[in-house]
């Protein structure tokens, strides 16, 4: 019983922390001019800053594949293999060309359970 206790009390405190990094980054990206996306490892979106919006528009169902939709042909692929990079080397980048112009898109690991 004791071994559950801490087990659990072990599992909020993760959760806690992991809730303070994701306020603390809110609170860098939201006046940013770029569109900044704070997700978790399946893609959904945590927050978003008002350059998403304007940039994406509404994003119905939350998933960060569905908000590059609208620019790439294919962003699943895209997203997955940034994630992995991310994940082996805490972040990767590229540049995309599209009809619209050049597109560069970054990932960071924060924690172990979001991306920036």
């Amino acid at each position: 019983m004791l071994h559950d206790f801490r087990q659990e009390r072990a599992k909020i405190e993760k959760e806690e922390r992991q809730f303070s990094l994701d306020r603390a980054i809110e609170s860098v990206v939201t006046h940013e001019p770029d569109a900044a996306l704070l997700t978790d490892e399946e893609e959904e979106i945590k927050y978003s800053n008002s350059a998403v919006v304007d940039r994406f528009g509404s994003v119905e169902d939350g998933l960060l594949t569905s908000a590059f939709a609208t620019i790439l042909a294919s962003p699943e692929t895209l997203m997955f293999r940034l994630q992995m990079r991310a994940t082996s080397f805490g972040a990767a980048r590229e540049e995309i060309r599209t009809r619209d112009g050049v597109f560069r898109l970054s990932v960071v690991q924060f924690g172990e359970n979001t991306l920036l």
